[in-house]
């Protein structure tokens, strides 16, 4: 049903704003379907988007805690609630643990817990999107194309998980249990989650806390076929353990001063017993698994944030200050890479590890303008980020790079009539990046390494800004309930420096002349909202003169010109108090520039993705059953000529996904029963058809169910 939303504003975890001109519209996840949001207030705790989304000229989804429990009635995996809900979000990789190549409008979106930096910039190792349990998320906000709000160069768009909130006199215990498993072999493919929460709150203190547990066992493809554990590598969904503990302490020490202590700390560990096996036919047949201990130590992935939150209220012109300080650690464990092709003479594992410290401070202030409301927000960010990469038998393969960074910005919102709003603001950024001195090794047959690089310090600075405006057009005849926009931003980005330092042939850290990027943004849209039906469409255009596509030969970063365009439309519509529908298309492509012929060429499959469809449709069965039916379509996509089998360019082939599920009171709790993959379509996975290798031609799951439990108290 649709209906206004307010979010509590709780004190803006030093998120230190700017580009909001980035920020966006109202409009609710598409195949969402629960809400459309017409105001949000959103808790500045964690989010640098206005009060009223309706205000800001771009384009923003944004899912509460509703649309997540509806969404994981499917799945826990939040890369695939993404794909389903998020405009312009790229497609899932299927079975396995990344999401390197799950982009945003073609770009690399940047991920936050609580505004807090999930991605590892110096060294990204693409499994941001699953660092925290979706039982741990209160609201998603996701910031659809390149902006600097948050910093880290989100060039496509940043992803911000907010945690659970306590309110005022709440107290609520929640038990959730859950098991699920393959239609089309039900042995060996048990998966089950048990999730516990506590929330409380007082006059003056208040509590949530969540433990989760989920277990999966082996994946099953439409015929049967057990779906190799480990594609490309990255590590995989199949036979993992995961463990997320999430709490947070609040404390009001005054009616306008209030301290805020939260921790989250997540453990993915991949521990299987089979492998891929003999290879299959790139196009037609895929990799068979078989059983046996893979080389290496499990695959695993952990990561814990600690942010303690400061927040005063009633300052100068009734100005809010939010000052968080955070510490974090990561690790990412990958696959084991054979000889004598990958880390000669023995092959050889990597694993990512990161330490980073930092504080974010904004203040905001609400100003007047000839009797109107409006806002300023300014604040500074600064980061201390320690980040490697090693292989397990003690060789380096990225050295340990420091980086110092900080960012003052400021952000203005200006009403300047009541049908044109208007927006602007500016963010600074500098960072050095220490180095140590380091040679490099070996890790392809055209990766030969043996270079050593002298160490030093690289500095990086850059001045990014947006402006944008939001006209309503007052009446009450044709085009009552229309407003259109028109916005421009830029985000500003490092880049993945490791990944290009590793295979660097330069003598040392000064020349070796890594540049950043800046990454210019337009969009222009439309928002509509009459009788009952939300409607959004979208369109928009960015360049950069330092993008990054990988190399299909040696897969390390190539940089050059870039240019990309789509568009998005997505409707919501209430037909009735019982039923609600809507739909969503989304479209992005692009090009990239040879820096030594000046010829432009098609960006390839790890970029751009296929034209993106949904469809949903809820029905209510009387006052606590539902029912919901949605639907994906990938469609086919060629970008090349005579589809060569070379990784990003081979053709992706379509594939369409049905998903139902019921849900309702069942005793003194919530049972829901879903589907996924109702007509158990058989297809590959859109990162098989990208890797375009026989070894690791994976398909996706078929027909799977899952049923859970909830019961609150």
């Amino acid at each position: 049903m649709v209906r206004n939303r307010t979010m509590e504003i709780a004190a803006l975890s030093a998120m230190g704003m700017l580009a909001a001109g980035t920020a966006s519209s109202a409009d609710k996840a598409n195949t969402n379907g629960a809400d459309s949001v017409e105001e949000i207030t959103v808790s500045a705790t964690r989010s640098r988007l206005p009060a009223n989304l309706e205000s800001v000229p771009g384009s923003v989804t944004v899912l509460d805690a509703a649309d997540l429990r509806e969404q994981t009635q499917f799945s826990n995996d939040l890369g695939e609630v993404l794909q389903r809900t998020v405009p312009g979000m790229g497609l899932s990789s299927g079975g396995s643990y990344s999401n390197a190549f799950q982009t945003l409008r073609g770009r690399k979106p940047a991920v936050f817990i609580d505004g807090v930096p999930a991605t590892v910039p110096l060294r990204d190792g693409g499994r941001d999107l699953r660092l925290i349990s979706p039982s741990a998320i209160g609201r998603v906000d996701v910031i659809r194309g390149a902006t600097a709000i948050y910093g880290l160069g989100a060039a496509g768009g940043v992803i911000n998980y907010a945690t659970r909130e306590a309110q005022p006199g709440e107290s609520e215990l929640r038990t959730s249990v859950g098991v699920g498993g393959s239609l089309t072999h039900m042995s060996d493919s048990l998966n089950w989650s048990v999730e516990q929460s506590a929330v409380a709150a007082g006059e003056r203190f208040s509590f949530v806390g969540s433990g989760y547990y989920e277990a999966y066992n082996s994946l099953f493809a439409a015929d049967g076929k057990r779906i190799i554990p480990d594609p490309q590598r990255q590590g995989g969904i199949a036979d993992t353990n995961t463990y997320n503990y999430y709490g947070k302490f609040g404390f009001n020490i005054n009616d306008n001063a209030s301290l805020y202590l939260s921790t989250n700390a997540y453990q993915n560990i991949q521990d299987t017993a089979y492998i891929a096996g003999a290879a299959g036919v790139f196009g037609s047949v895929a990799t068979n698994s078989i059983r046996a201990e893979p080389p290496g130590e499990d695959k695993l992935t952990k990561s814990q944030t600690t942010i303690l939150r400061y927040v005063q209220r009633g300052l100068f012109h009734d100005s809010e200050l939010n000052l968080s300080g955070y510490y974090n650690e990561y690790d990412a464990r990958y696959g084991f890479a054979l000889p004598p092709a990958n880390f000669p003479p023995n092959g050889g594992q990597t694993q990512i590890e990161s330490e980073r410290w930092g504080l974010r401070s904004d203040v905001y202030t609400p100003l007047t303008f000839s009797g109107r409301t409006g806002s300023l927000l300014w604040g500074v960010d600064y980061t201390h980020d320690n980040s490697v990469q090693v292989l397990l038998d003690g060789r380096v393969y990225v050295p340990e790079l420091v980086a110092k960074s900080i960012a003052p910005f400021v952000q203005l919102e200006m009403p300047v009539s009541d049908w044109l709003n208007v927006r602007g603001g500016v963010r600074y950024d500098d960072t050095k990046i220490s180095v140590d001195t380091f040679t490099t090794i070996a890790s392809s047959p055209t990766l030969l390494g043996g270079v050593t690089v002298q160490g030093g310090e690289v500095g990086f600075d850059g001045l990014v800004g947006n402006i944008g405006v939001v006209t309503t057009p007052i009446s009450s005849g044709a085009f009552e309930g229309f407003s259109y926009y028109a916005g421009f931003s830029q985000g500003y980005s490092i880049g993945d420096f490791g990944r290009a330092l590793r295979s660097t042939s330069a003598p040392s850290v000064e020349v070796f002349n890594f540049k950043a990027d800046t990454v210019n943004s337009w969009e222009l849209g439309m928002r509509t909202d009459r009788g009952g039906v939300k409607t959004q469409f979208a369109v928009f255009y960015s360049t950069s003169d330092y993008g990054s596509t990988y190399n299909a030969l040696t897969f390390e970063l190539s940089r050059a010109p870039e240019k990309l365009w789509g568009a998005e439309f997505s409707v919501d519509a209430e037909v009735s108090d019982d039923w609600q529908l809507g739909a969503s298309v989304s479209w992005v492509d692009g090009k990239t520039q040879n820096v030594t012929t000046g010829r432009w060429s098609k960006l390839d499959t790890t970029r751009i993705g296929p034209v993106k469809s949904t469809v949903y449709i809820d029905r209510a069965l009387g006052e606590t059953w539902k029912v919901r039916g949605q639907f994906m379509h990938s469609a086919r996509q060629s970008r090349f000529p005579n589809n060569p089998a070379v990784f990003g360019q081979a053709d992706v082939e379509a594939y369409s996904l049905l998903d139902l599920s019921v849900s309702g009171q069942a005793g003194p709790g919530v049972l829901a029963i879903a589907v996924n993959n109702a007509l158990n379509e058989d297809y590959f996975t859109p990162d098989s058809w990208r890797y375009a290798n026989s070894a690791y031609f994976s398909q996706g799951q078929g027909a799977t169910m899952r049923m859970t439990y909830t019961v609150t108290y």
